[in-house]
């Protein structure tokens, strides 16, 4: 299942009222994780593939329980305050293990297509099924 419909959110809505970005570029999230904005359902995501004509990122979502993302949230605000939508923080040694635990959960249920994590999704599609031509599964 999608989260919160995803695809009758295409084009209409920020999915993602909170992302935590550990690491990015110089303009856009490229994993971390993310809060949704309806039924506040959490997930790590990762960028699967980048479209540099066009700017177009491909996201994989990971569903993950809601008390991963608070736990991260929480230890990171011991050292640099939260910023939403996108919050960048500053990263601590001390919470690699974390991250590395985090990191270990989920399988990949959801992929879109966004010019970043927290715009508007552009595309999405459910359950991948072993596909690594993420612009072909999306139809762009």
């Amino acid at each position: 299942m999608l989260c919160c419909q995803f695809t009758k959110m295409i084009g209409n809505k920020m999915p993602f009222k909170r992302v935590i970005a550990l690491e990015h570029s110089s303009d856009h999230a490229l994993s971390g994780l993310a809060q949704c904005s309806i039924h506040a359902s959490c997930y790590k995501f990762q960028q699967l593939a980048y479209h540099p004509f066009d700017p177009i990122a491909i996201y994989g979502l990971f569903p993950i329980d809601s008390d991963y993302f608070t736990s991260l949230q929480s230890a990171y605000q011991k050292t640099s305050k939260s910023k939403w939508p996108i919050w960048i923080p500053m990263l601590v040694e001390s919470l690699h293990t974390l991250e590395d635990t985090i990191w270990a959960h989920g399988k990949l249920e959801i992929v879109i297509a966004a010019q970043n994590i927290a715009e508007v999704p552009i595309r999405a599609a459910a359950k991948p099924n072993g596909c690594t031509d993420y612009f072909q599964l999306l139809g762009l």
